[in-house]
């Protein structure tokens, strides 16, 4: 299962973690950490209006969090109360509604680590939809029967100033036949998720939901890496266009965002399979061909799972978190016209 895989490489991880490397737990703000520490299947946002990192969830070092991080750009801080926060959940999806100015999260997972329970039931799958504005976060959902189906490693994004905001589906298990599911759009209405589309491509189960919104051009771009319907695909509100151009090697859990700088969608690492293997290859994709950026002697290690935002204001992609060999990275990363530079290490 794909929530029981998640939750055995988390643990693997995490167990890899050095404690040595946290940052210090104590704070004016009690018990809560003044900096994240090393965490697997995090989410977090740019808030362009505020010129902050949002960060909230994932698995830590000793149990699901629900603490809000933000970062001003020079330090870490909590942000939110926990008691009135989204629960803990891991691999959940979060973006910037720019229609609305606020932070939106939706669904998760939270998994019981109590081995008497039977795997299969160990899994609690949320389809909640948060809002966070300023410091306060409210739900937005109405409740109710939830009829998305991959509501963990899915995609919020927001399609341009002023546009609608995108779910993309999780990944979803295949049809009893073996047919692969296909990616799946739903469009934030109000009070609860529409369907918008159902005719994307067929994507493996053991993918992620990643993808980007490429400004310029107006359309939702949704790499896939590998499978019957590997290449690029492209929805422009109405209809997708499939090209089948030469790039990266399959993978999956990568970071991908629209770099406003450079007016390309960029991708970045990733996990590949055969032969298992973290990456930390950079490509970027103009809407007809990728293109392979050259190693700079300063830049992340390979690793996989991490999260890449677009600062348009600052003209930098930002670029956070992931996981790697040598277990959980708590990292920050900037990238603008002079390259990579470590932020925090």
């Amino acid at each position: 299962m794909i929530r029981s895989r998640h939750y055995t490489i988390a643990r693997r991880w995490i167990a890899a973690a050095s404690l040595a490397t946290m940052p210090s737990l104590a704070g004016a703000q009690g018990d809560r950490p003044a900096a994240p520490p090393p965490l697997h299947w995090e989410s977090v946002a740019w808030d362009p209006e505020h010129g902050r990192l949002i960060l909230f969830g994932g698995t830590g070092p000793a149990d699901y969090l629900s603490t809000t991080w933000e970062w001003d750009g020079t330090r870490w801080s909590t942000l939110a109360d926990s008691a009135s926060s989204p629960g803990a959940r891991h691999a959940h999806a979060m973006g910037w509604d720019a229609l609305r100015s606020r932070v939106v999260l939706f669904g998760g997972l939270l998994e019981s680590r109590d081995t008497t329970i039977p795997p299969a039931q160990r899994a609690r799958r949320f389809c909640d939809t948060w809002a966070l504005k300023d410091a306060t976060w409210t739900r937005i959902d109405r409740g109710g029967a939830c009829a998305i189906e991959g509501v963990d490693a899915a995609s919020i994004v927001s399609r341009g100033t002023g546009g609608d905001l995108l779910l993309v589906e999780g990944p979803r298990a295949p049809a009893t036949d073996g047919t692969l599911a296909r990616v799946r759009l739903w469009r934030w209405s109000d009070t609860t998720w529409t369907l918008a589309d159902s005719s994307g491509p067929r994507r493996s189960p053991d993918t992620n939901g990643r993808a980007a919104y490429d400004e310029r051009r107006s359309v939702l771009v949704v790499p896939i890496l590998g499978g019957p319907d590997a290449g690029v695909w492209e929805w422009d509100g109405v209809r997708w266009k499939h090209v089948r151009a030469v790039g990266p090697p399959a993978r999956r859990n990568f970071g991908i965002a629209y770099d406003a700088r450079r007016a390309r969608v960029v991708l970045l690492g990733g996990l590949a399979a055969n032969p298992r293997r973290w990456l930390g290859d950079h490509w970027t994709w103009d809407g007809a061909s990728w293109t392979e950026v050259p190693t700079a002697t300063m830049q992340p290690s390979a690793r996989s799972h991490t999260t890449l935002l677009n600062d348009a204001r600052g003209g930098r992609l930002l670029y956070f978190g992931g996981a790697s060999e040598q277990g959980i990275r708590r990292e920050l990363w900037l990238f603008d016209a002079h390259g990579w530079k470590a932020v925090e290490r």
